[in-house]
């Protein structure tokens, strides 16, 4: 919920936003509601949660994607391999 808060505040400040996280199991594609940009990366399953997606460490897609399209900002939402990579 706050980072749904935040790229909702941000996007209405004409902010341009993208939101890095894995691909779910079940997910058919990135359509979401978000006005945020959606880039997915790989996960794995979380123990006793095996419908949900946990980031895999990812520095390699991070740095190719961000050579394309540079950031002025991050914020990890959640620590772990992916967040780390960030």
């Amino acid at each position: 919920m706050t980072l749904n808060r935040i790229v909702k505040e941000l996007s209405q400040r004409d902010h341009s936003i993208e939101v890095i996280r894995p691909k779910q199991k079940k997910e058919a594609s990135a359509v979401t509601e978000s006005p945020a940009r959606t880039f997915l990366v790989l996960g794995f399953p979380l123990i006793g949660y095996s419908e949900l997606q946990f980031g895999r460490f990812a520095l390699g897609t991070l740095l190719r994607h961000w050579k394309r399209e540079r950031p002025d900002l991050i914020h990890v939402a959640t620590e772990g391999p992916l967040g780390f990579s960030a």
